[in-house]
């Protein structure tokens, strides 16, 4: 696994973040995790994603970087949304919005600004536009898949 692949991860923590904090800024963070029909749900996939890919993270420099309980906190958030999605206590939930994820989105900020190739916030706000939900056209037919 080359560095590139680890500062890709990090990228996608920080835009998975970004995610986070854009759901909770209308409402507030109590009331999106209120909401079951689509910010909780959403909230906490962004949340498992982050923990994949801290997991994933092979380079144990970038690594260190990070309080290891906030990276065993997020593995573990991860393991009680794929576990026992229902009985997630949403006050710890709303507790890591609000006091851990800032912390991790500063760090990896100040990594960006040890040359590391990150994306800057004009990228991520762009990134951020980009509409998922609609298919790519290609001409591919994945009937035969």
């Amino acid at each position: 696994m080359s560095k590139k692949d680890d500062l890709d991860r990090l990228n996608l923590i920080l835009l998975k973040i970004n995610f986070i904090q854009e759901i909770c800024e209308t409402d507030g963070i109590v009331k999106s995790l209120e909401d079951i029909r689509q910010k909780r749900p959403a909230i906490l996939m962004h949340f498992t994603s982050i923990a994949e890919q801290f997991n994933k993270i092979k380079d144990n420099d970038l690594l260190d970087l990070f309080d290891k309980d906030d990276i065993k906190g997020a593995i573990d958030t991860r393991n009680f949304i794929a576990h026992d999605y229902e009985g997630i206590n949403m006050a710890i939930i709303e507790f890591i919005i609000r006091s851990r994820l800032p912390l991790l989105k500063n760090i990896i900020l100040n990594i960006s600004d040890k040359n590391y190739k990150l994306w800057k916030k004009k990228e991520l706000e762009e990134i951020g536009k980009v509409d998922l939900s609609t298919p790519l056209e290609d001409d591919e037919d994945y009937t035969k898949w």
